[in-house]
Parts: C-alpha cells; sequence; structure tokens
C-alpha cells in the first residue's frame, strides 16, 4: 500500500487517515480529480473560430470546449480505443490529478501494469494526455475498483484586476480535508500573505456547463470571474508552509550550480 507524490507536490497535513479511509479499504485505490471534466464543455455557446471551420465536425461546431479535458469528451476516439463506454458518473467523466494517489499494489497490479503499457505506446499517447489519463483508462479497461476524490480541486493563488484569479498551487481534498498542495509556480514573485485559498461551494453549479451534475470546470475555464458566489474564499492557510519552501528553495540554488 503506497502513497505516490509527485516531486513538487507536498502533504500538508498526516496522510496515513487516507490509508484508514473506508474509501481505500473497499476500493484499494484513492485517486484526485483534476479541474477538468465533461463540464467544460458549454454547447450554449458558440466560438467563432470553430463555427465554420470544416476541421471541426458539425456537431461540435455551434460548442464551446476548453481543450483540457478533452479525454473526458463522449465523442473523443479513446473510447473506441480502450472499448469502455462512456458514462455520466464523475469517476469517468472527471479527468485524474495524478499528482497523488494512493494505491493497493498487490490488490491493482494488473491496472497498474496496463497503465505502464499505455504510457509507453505511441498511439495511446496520441489520444490521451499523459500519465493521468493512462490511470483512468488503465482502471476503467480493466473494470477494478476506485475511489475519486468528490472533493473538487481547491485553488490557492491571488486575484488580479477585478476578480480575475491566478493560480499558483493546486489543493487537493479528500472528505473536506486538503491534504496535498501541487503544483508551485510563483512562489518568488508573490509574497505568500498575499494569495488567497479559493474551495468550491459543493451546492453551486455553472448553468452554461453540459455537465453541471456530475463532472467539474474552473471559473478560469471561460466561466468568468471569481465570486463568492462560487467558492469559499479566505487567506492561504498554508503561508508560513510557503516561506518556509522558499527558504529551501533559495538555499538549495546556493548548494547546487548547474
Amino acid at each position: 500500500q503506497v502513497l505516490f507524490i509527485d516531486a513538487d507536490n507536498f502533504p500538508v497535513a498526516n496522510p496515513t487517515p487516507l490509508f484508514d479511509s473506508r474509501d481505500f479499504r473497499e476500493t484499494g485505490a484513492i485517486f484526485f480529480p483534476d479541474f477538468w471534466g465533461h463540464a467544460c464543455i458549454h454547447p450554449s455557446r458558440t466560438t467563432p473560430n470553430t463555427e465554420k471551420n470544416p476541421h471541426y465536425p458539425t456537431d461540435m461546431r455551434r460548442e464551446r470546449r476548453a481543450l483540457c479535458g478533452q479525454s473526458t469528451w463522449p465523442d473523443h476516439a479513446v473510447w473506441r480505443y480502450t472499448d469502455v463506454r462512456w458514462r455520466k458518473e464523475w469517476p469517468v467523466v472527471q479527468e485524474f490529478e495524478s499528482g497523488q494517489m494512493v494505491v493497493d499494489k498487490l490488490r491493482h497490479w494488473f491496472p497498474l501494469k496496463l497503465t505502464s503499457f499505455l504510457a509507453g505506446d505511441t498511439f495511446a499517447q496520441y489520444v490521451l494526455y499523459g500519465d493521468k489519463d493512462c490511470f483512468r483508462y488503465a482502471w476503467l479497461m480493466c473494470g477494478a475498483d476506485y475511489t475519486l476524490s468528490r472533493d473538487r480541486p481547491a485553488q490557492v493563488g491571488v486575484f488580479e484586476q477585478g476578480r480575475t484569479f491566478a493560480r499558483h498551487f493546486v489543493a487537493q481534498r479528500h472528505d473536506g480535508r486538503v491534504y496535498f498542495i501541487h503544483q508551485k509556480k510563483g512562489d518568488d514573485v508573490v509574497p505568500p500573505e498575499q494569495r488567497m485559498l479559493i474551495t468550491p461551494k459543493a451546492n453551486f453549479v455553472w448553468k452554461d456547463s453540459a455537465a453541471f451534475d456530475y463532472s467539474y470546470c474552473p471559473p478560469d475555464y471561460d466561466f468568468g470571474d471569481v465570486t463568492e458566489t462560487e467558492f469559499e474564499i479566505v487567506a492561504d492557510p498554508y503561508a508560513s508552509f510557503h516561506r518556509k519552501w522558499i527558504r529551501y528553495k533559495q538555499q538549495a540554488s546556493q548548494l547546487v550550480s548547474f
């Protein structure tokens, strides 16, 4: 039973409870959602450069689609390639964010081997988006159990002009608790005291989304500015952690020369 985390991913809470959770005991695998899924399609909006573009299928010319999340589109080639049935379910049509995962290797050895195969297969890498899609489709192809955390990812960043939000970090949660901070950007640019933590409210849905009830897409993908209607907004509770990270980064740069 292992916890895998990326090199730029840092636990901000003791992750041991994840191994003891009901989700892990029942499925043997906990994955965390990325920002993008089927909800990043907006059938009620038109994108001028696709409306008359002959390279787009006719049924896509009246839709606005963020490129992120495309492996969750019901008409994406990957479903036929993997022989997996597309269905309106959160674990199926929301992308994984594979910077952290909790997996029982003994129980899930076969989907892990299939993940490795997909990651090295040339055609698979043409139609999948990196290793995160390899994990999702390997588990789906095997029909293996897994839990995709129902907590939509929070964000740490700063507000720029108006209510435009610039994301610096992903804050991954499970059962309402933040466990990991991932994809650290802008450490040396913005003082930690200026950053905010924004957390999607569970009862808010985007009316223009194609899949608001079973998928998620953040506001920085065509939905507009961040407001208190959609998010809980508080000062970054991990400012001291970020200051420590900046100090470690500066010390490392002094010890290592390239």
